[in-house]
C-alpha cells in the first residue's frame, strides 16, 4: 500500500533514483549505529554522476550510509532532537530494497506516551517509500517504523551541522531555490 505524504513530515527531492547496485561502499563492514546496522559510503565516489549530490556537497558537509533493518522489526516511535543522543533534525534517505516496509509520523508522541493517563491513541500518519526515490525526511517530528518479512536497507545522508543550526524547513527551501530554482 502507498501512502502520500504531507511535506511537513518528508518531502521527495525531484532528482535521479538511486541504484543499490551503483553506492559504493568504503568496504563491507559493518557497524551498529542507533541500533542499525551500517555500511560506510564513499561519498566523493558516491556523488559523482549525480547532480543533486554534488549540489549538495557543494552546500553541506555530510556522510552517508546503507542502514540495515531485520525482518519483522519495528524502530519505536522517537524523534532525531532534544533527549536523544543526537541532534539531528533532517536527513535525506532513500529506500534500495523492496522490502514491505513503512514509517509512521504523529504530532501528539505525548499522548502515545503518557500511559499514565487515559490518551492510548492518536492520529498518525503513514508514510513510504518509493523505491530508490530520495526523500528529505523531517526528523524533528516523532516518527516509527515497520519492517515486515524482508531485509530493509535505507540509504541514509547525516549532516555534519545538528538542529538548530540546519532544520528541515531551512534546506527543504534551499534545495528549492538554489538547486530546483523554484
Amino acid at each position: 500500500m502507498n501512502y502520500p505524504i504531507d511535506e511537513k513530515y518528508a518531502w521527495k527531492i525531484p532528482s535521479k533514483p538511486l541504484n543499490l547496485v551503483d553506492i559504493p561502499l568504503v568496504n563491507n563492514d559493518e557497524h551498529l549505529y542507533y541500533h542499525f546496522y551500517l555500511k560506510q559510503i564513499d561519498v566523493e565516489k558516491f556523488i559523482q554522476g549525480n547532480p543533486f549530490f554534488e549540489w549538495l556537497a557543494e552546500n553541506y558537509k555530510f556522510s552517508c550510509g546503507l542502514i540495515k533493518m531485520e525482518p519483522n522489526k519495528i524502530y519505536d516511535w522517537h524523534i532525531d532532537v532534544g533527549k536523544t543522543k543526537t541532534n539531528r533534525g533532517v536527513c535525506i534517505n532513500a529506500l534500495v530494497t523492496p522490502s514491505p516496509s513503512f514509517v509512521l509520523f504523529t504530532d501528539n508522541l505525548n499522548n502515545l506516551m503518557s500511559h499514565g493517563g487515559e490518551e492510548f491513541q492518536t492520529d498518525i500518519v503513514p508514510f513510504t517509500y518509493d523505491l530508490n526515490e530520495i526523500y528529505l525526511f523531517n526528523t524533528s517530528k516523532a516518527h516509527s517504523v515497520y519492517n515486515f518479512e524482508k531485509e530493509r536497507l535505507l540509504f541514509s545522508v547525516e549532516f555534519e551541522l545538528d538542529y538548530p543550526l540546519l532544520t528541515y524547513e531551512r534546506i527543504k527551501n534551499k534545495i528549492k531555490t538554489e538547486f530546483l530554482n523554484e
